[in-house]
């Protein structure tokens, strides 16, 4: 019993504590507004498949000679095509495409020019 007495345990002060749990704490701040960023910044699975369906209209458009405007309902999507002459040209198009969400929220838009066979 005699030796448990002599033995000392090191330990931390209280402020030691405070400051390893400060330091936790920033670390913890800093690396969830980095997070929040790049899950903000990233990607969206959604403007994705708004570009590529973008492209495939165009290029259905362009194929199958479709030089009007329409209103195309996609899934979730809304296509607004428009098409028009260029700056009074007969032998160019303008192809005005765009994409929105059914919240109405602009996902993709694009413009093309047709040239059209007289």
């Amino acid at each position: 019993m005699a030796e448990l007495t002599r033995l000392k345990i090191k330990a931390s002060s209280l402020i030691e504590v405070v400051v390893a749990m400060v330091v936790m704490v920033i670390t913890f701040g800093v690396g969830m507004m980095i997070y929040h960023n790049i899950l903000r910044s990233g990607i969206n699975l959604q403007n994705v498949k708004a570009e590529m369906l973008l492209s495939r209209i165009a290029e259905e458009t362009v194929r199958s000679k479709s030089y009007f405007d329409e209103d195309i309902k996609e899934g979730e999507l809304i296509v607004r095509k428009k098409v028009g002459k260029y700056q009074n040209s007969t032998s160019l198009l303008q192809l005005e495409i765009q994409v929105y969400s059914k919240e109405e929220k602009l996902l993709a838009e694009g413009n093309n020019l047709i040239l059209v066979d007289e």
